[in-house]
């Protein structure tokens, strides 16, 4: 942002003077108000503007740059310096019930990790709102999202494919066979193959069909095979995770946003045999509905974490879909330290510990890194992701990430978003983040 307005000549040269919110309220404290409050612009949407005033800006037009606003709006403020009679009246209060957001400070970092360039580079994953899946020790498939093709920015038509060969991952692979769509899901299966759900074409236009992708070592071709589904499936910024019961194998869909829905709280089982929506007992009380969080399996059912709740802030929480004999039940994990909620991050499970990577959080001045949840105590453990290394800067939203098989890395795929005012911005290589020594252990 600081460049962009560098670019116009018209520097914003107070934001280094007063690089803070408390900078801004001393700078007028100290000029003689007697007092001074100051809310960036997500907590004053978030505690001063009445629900029905959200609604009816929710509905001039179809939006859905969630990251880009929140990430924007931290970077504004509104200031209120007051003095004389006007000195005791309070100002900047919150609505009685309102969804009063509180700024935390960043958490407390157990470490740090290290990001560098993959290398050689590539250069067809530069794009967000994709999905990207390992689907062997060496093929990485991904799928549509928006970037850059054909020298402009756009929807993706292409599915990308990454080959290791001799320990490095440079080869890459296209295959136009993609319909554009992104923010779907894609779910690697135990059967074999990919399946992608849902997604949209543009934020008021969902894509309904399913699309299964396979992969032939030994020809090296890419088969796409469309499913209807009945009913379908139009939602998008969901998950869709392999889960397993009483032998069965389903695709256990939670969240999401529709046309009809800001954040969808509905869960959908999908019997992997037949393409069939099936009715599977869930014992237990949901998570609360939501969009961009993030769903791994685990011993047979799915762990939950963070998104965006319907009231535009992020949830803190971790849920667990429990597999029993004959039916799965909910449980909700406490963390300690409570986990900074989050949304529009990627997960991965190594073990028994649940590894968060990037994100938008809207609760702290900071920019999350690598967080790891201990999924049998509830500890949680923050690491800075040291991306010095990088020639720009690293986003971690709108991306996503594999496990690569040595368990040591995670590979971060794409990532960034668009500005209505300072454009498309991308992460320009894909990068390997190094994982904390206790966690690669564990392979």
């Amino acid at each position: 942002m600081v460049s962009h307005f560098e670019s116009l000549n018209s520097a914003l040269r107070s934001v280094h003077v007063f690089p803070r919110l408390q900078d801004q309220e001393q700078r007028f404290l100290q000029k003689g108000w007697q007092r001074c409050r100051v809310l960036d612009m997500n907590e004053f949407s978030a505690s001063c503007v009445p629900w029905a005033e959200k609604m009816r800006i929710d509905s001039l037009e179809p939006f859905d740059e969630f990251e880009e606003l929140h990430l924007k709006c931290s970077h504004y403020f509104i200031l209120v310096a007051s003095r004389g009679d006007l000195a005791d009246a309070p100002a900047l209060r919150p609505l009685c019930g309102s969804a009063v957001l509180s700024a935390l400070l960043p958490p407390a970092c157990s470490g740090a990790v290290v990001a560098r360039p993959l290398s050689p580079p590539v250069v067809g994953l530069r794009r967000f709102g994709h999905r990207s899946c390992l689907i062997s020790s060496r093929l990485i498939v991904t799928t549509g999202g928006f970037g850059e093709g054909d020298g402009k920015h756009q929807r993706l038509r292409d599915v990308h494919l990454l080959l290791q060969e001799h320990g490095v991952w440079s080869r890459e692979l296209t295959a136009g066979q993609w319909d554009g769509r992104l923010l779907h899901s894609l779910t690697p299966l135990l059967s074999g193959g990919l399946l992608a759900l849902g997604g949209r074409f543009s934020p008021s236009r969902p894509a309904a069909d399913a699309q299964i992708l396979t992969y032939d070592d030994v020809t090296g071709t890419l088969t796409t095979t469309r499913r209807d589904l009945r009913p379908v499936l139009r939602r998008w910024r969901h998950t869709a995770t392999e889960v397993s019961l009483c032998g069965g194998s389903y695709v256990f869909v939670f969240g999401g946003r529709s046309l009809e829905s800001a954040a969808l709280q509905e869960a959908m089982f999908l019997h992997t045999e037949d393409m069939s929506w099936a009715q599977v007992p869930v014992l237990g009380a949901a998570p609360s509905g939501c969009h961009s969080h993030s769903s791994c399996p685990w011993r047979g059912g799915a762990v939950l974490s963070g998104g965006l709740l319907a009231s535009g802030i992020p949830s803190g929480s971790i849920s667990v879909l429990q597999a029993a004999q004959t039916h799965f039940s909910w449980k909700h994990l406490d963390t300690i330290p409570p986990l900074t909620p989050r949304y529009s991050h990627s997960s991965h499970i190594i073990g028994d510990k649940l590894l968060l990577l990037g994100g938008v959080w809207i609760h702290a001045r900071a920019v999350p890194g690598l967080t790891l949840v201990d999924l049998i105590t509830g500890h949680v453990a923050e690491f800075l992701i040291n991306s010095a290394l990088l020639e720009w800067p690293l986003m971690l939203h709108g991306h996503s990430s594999v496990l690569l098989p040595d368990g040591k890395h995670v590979l971060v795929l794409g990532g960034g978003g668009t500005c209505f005012s300072f454009g498309t911005h991308l992460n320009m290589q894909p990068a390997v983040v190094e994982l904390p020594s206790t966690v690669s252990s564990i392979m």
